[in-house]
Formats: C-alpha cells, structure tokens, sequence
C-alpha cells in the first residue's frame, strides 16, 4: 500500500532537515562534539542516500513503514558518528588552538 503524499512530504523534509544539520556541523564548532567534521559528513551521506532512495522510489511506490526507515537511515550517520566521536576520545589542543582561548581550556 502507497502512503499519503502528506506522509512522504514530511519525510522528505525530515530528511532535509537533517541533511542541513549536517552541514551546519560541518561549519560551527561544537563544544561537546571533537571530530565534528567527521560527524557532519557523516550525516550529510545519510541524508543524501535517504533522499536518493526516496527520489528514485517515488511517492506512490513507498509504504508508510518504508518512510519510517528512510527518515530513522538519516538519522544513522549523525549517531554513528557520534558513537565514532566518543569511542576515539577527546581531541589534543595543539599550542595555536590554546592561545586563541587565552588558557581558558585550563579553567574547570
């Protein structure tokens, strides 16, 4: 059974969504986040295969369960990245990136 267009349309915006969360990763360093150009790619893949999949199925092909997995697929690449972030750990400063802090990645 097709799903609602309505259904489709939110997926599709769902996933641009988060294809535009990525990028904004790409860009703006987060402070929880070390590798976030690693975490950015990652959910920018994501989302471009999901809205590949979701282009190339058409409306009228994809259940409602289909959708679902196509908007939880472009979520994946932001928590295995940030599962990667974690599991290779906290990043050195390097002396250049301690002076644009003025020592303030010493204070608690």
């Amino acid at each position: 059974m097709a799903a609602n267009s309505t259904w489709y349309t939110l997926t599709a915006i769902f996933v641009a969504f988060v294809g535009v969360t990525g990028l904004g990763l790409l860009f703006v360093r987060a402070t929880n986040i070390d590798r976030n150009g690693l975490v950015g790619a990652l959910t920018v893949l994501t989302a471009i295969i999901a809205a590949a999949i979701m282009y190339f199925s058409g409306s009228t092909r994809m259940s409602e369960w289909a959708l679902v997995v196509v908007a939880l697929f472009s979520v994946t690449g932001f928590v295995f990245g940030r599962a990667l972030d974690r599991w290779l750990g906290a990043k050195d400063l390097s002396v250049d990136a301690r002076k644009g802090t003025l020592g303030s990645d010493l204070s608690d």
